[in-house]
């Protein structure tokens, strides 16, 4: 799906094979995606295609495991007193654990589709999210002091430091960070529509924005291990 030529909105139906990333990863997935729909037209069996978005912390704790990338991004204001900015920002998604799971029982417990084949759904989140406009403000609101900087320069800053994962874990992304800070610019990713999954879910039709406060509280708990 990420694959797909052209897509900015990715829609919650099953795509062509070739739509997936060329590897294994992907392609696994879009594999079983096609064998479920197979299996709910050509037996009594009931199924249906949930794929999952970027999963953050939950939103009463805040816990977000603090070895990922984007956690790992924020203990760098530490370590660098900087974070990235991309001069052309970068949209990203986000949604909480426990929304993740409370979807997930909404769409696993709706009764059995009256059309042939397994409904695809979305558990993304509805709206996206600025990395520069609505993240790091959040984060300095929070009260974490960084500066703003191009992504090559918190780069070179982050190829600088003792590159020891024991007193500076950030550098186990190394090769991660490069590859998505190659240049001062970065790609977004598309849009995953969420429209059947909200009709459907609740949950997901009622979750909050991933900013102000919850993210308060991913800090908080990231902190903690600080």
């Amino acid at each position: 799906m990420m694959d797909t030529p052209g897509a900015e909105t990715i829609p919650e139906t099953l795509p062509e094979y070739e739509d997936a990333m060329p590897m294994g990863y992907a392609q696994s997935k879009l594999v079983t995606e096609k064998m479920c729909d197979i299996a709910a037209r050509t037996t009594t069996l009931s199924a249906r295609v949930l794929r999952i978005g970027q999963v953050s912390g939950d939103t009463r704790f805040g816990i977000w495991n603090a070895t990922e990338a984007i956690p790992l991004t924020v203990r760098s204001a530490k370590t660098l007193g900087a974070l990235p900015a991309p001069v052309n920002d970068e949209i990203v998604s986000w949604i909480p654990a426990d929304v993740v799971a409370g979807t997930i029982i909404d769409l696993s417990c709706l009764p059995p589709a009256t059309q042939k084949g397994a409904p695809v759904f979305h558990v993304s989140h509805p709206k996206l999210l600025s990395w520069n406009n609505d993240f790091l403000p959040a984060l300095r609101a929070a009260g974490l002091e960084f500066e703003s900087v191009k992504p090559t320069e918190w780069i070179g800053r982050l190829k600088a430091i003792p590159q020891d994962a024991s007193i500076n874990p950030e550098v186990k992304l190394l090769e991660f960070f490069e590859g998505k800070y190659a240049s001062d610019e970065v790609s977004s990713a598309p849009y995953f529509e969420t429209v059947k999954a909200c009709a459907a879910s609740a949950t997901l039709r009622g979750v909050e924005d991933v900013k102000g406060d919850l993210v308060g509280r991913y800090l908080e708990f990231w902190r903690e291990g600080w």
